[in-house]
């Protein structure tokens, strides 16, 4: 009979500092590498450590948050972002216009971002599980 306790939280804030530090660079890096690959690791590579990073962040405020339930909120919100880049109101350009803006909202709509999404929650979701069955297991 397995006894393995439920992934459960409190999260570990360490883990979630620790890659929140490594998202945020590697986020940077995928919008000025220029080796293989660097079309598609430009235009999608970002979005799946976007996700990432805002669930590390999530789960860095809120440790005891579900991780499932994180997951899904936040690939129900990146979706939301996506689908408001169809909407242009003039007051909302100049904001569109900056570097925070362009970060937290985008600019131009794409129906591959959502598979971005998924891919990036899934991912997210598959690192904080193995950390957890890693360093949280019962020792016998």
């Amino acid at each position: 009979m397995n006894t393995a306790p439920a992934i459960l939280p409190p999260w570990d804030r360490r883990f979630s500092w620790g890659l929140l530090v490594l998202l945020i660079p590697l986020g940077i890096i995928t919008k000025v590498y220029s080796g293989v690959g660097a079309l598609w690791l430009r235009g999608y590579g970002g979005d799946i450590l976007y996700t990432m990073a805002w669930l590390a962040l999530v789960l860095l405020l809120k440790p005891r948050f579900s991780l499932t339930k994180t997951c899904l909120w936040i690939f129900g919100l990146t979706a939301l972002g996506e689908c408001s880049q169809l909407w242009h109101p003039p007051w909302l350009a100049p904001f569109r216009a900056t570097l925070f803006g362009q970060l937290l909202l985008g600019s131009a709509f794409s129906w591959p971002d959502f598979l971005c999404y998924g891919l990036g929650c899934a991912l997210g979701w598959l690192f904080y599980w193995a950390y957890h069955r890693a360093y949280h297991r019962p020792r016998l």
